[in-house]
């Protein structure tokens, strides 16, 4: 038997956004970040986030996939 194997990779493009939100950052960090933008922004597709503390807020960096 021969299996064939194939796969369709559809290409994604991505925007980098940041946000400031009240509070400083939590563990995981990128994980409270994509949070941040899902609860507050609406945001569904953020993905590979950074998060720095500063002046008592959240700076939050996310990607955001764009079809």
């Amino acid at each position: 038997f021969i299996f064939i194997i194939s796969s369709l990779f559809q290409e994604v493009e991505a925007c980098i956004c940041s946000e400031s939100f009240k509070g400083g950052c939590l563990e995981p960090r990128n994980e409270y970040c994509a949070t941040q933008f899902r609860k507050r922004l609406n945001e569904q597709t953020a993905f590979n986030c950074t998060c720095v503390t500063s002046h008592s807020r959240a700076q939050c960096s996310c990607r955001l996939a764009r079809k």
